[in-house]
């Protein structure tokens, strides 16, 4: 195995114990802040391997925390109508 190879690896397993420590966190700010990079990370790793399914999957939540760390209001606009919404009867 190459030495490529190896820092190639290194960073999948990298990408996927940070994920795992990612829904570990309380605070919803530092989860986001860990599953980007941990996604940023993992998507990388997937191009490389040529799984694009998981590249698009990853690339997704890429996209997701980091509209939500930048738009705060974005979160809090949609968390405000879900709650404002009535039960179903």
């Amino acid at each position: 195995m190459s030495a490529g190879s190896v820092v190639i690896e290194v960073l999948g397993w990298l990408g996927s114990g940070l994920l795992i420590v990612s829904i570990l966190q309380k605070r919803l700010v530092a989860l986001r802040v860990m599953s980007l990079i941990a996604s940023a990370i993992l998507a990388g790793y997937n191009l490389v391997h040529g799984v694009l399914p998981m590249v698009v999957v990853n690339t997704a939540i890429v996209v997701v925390n980091a509209v939500y760390l930048l738009w705060p209001r974005a979160a809090s606009r949609t968390t405000v109508e879900h709650a404002e919404r009535p039960a179903a009867s």
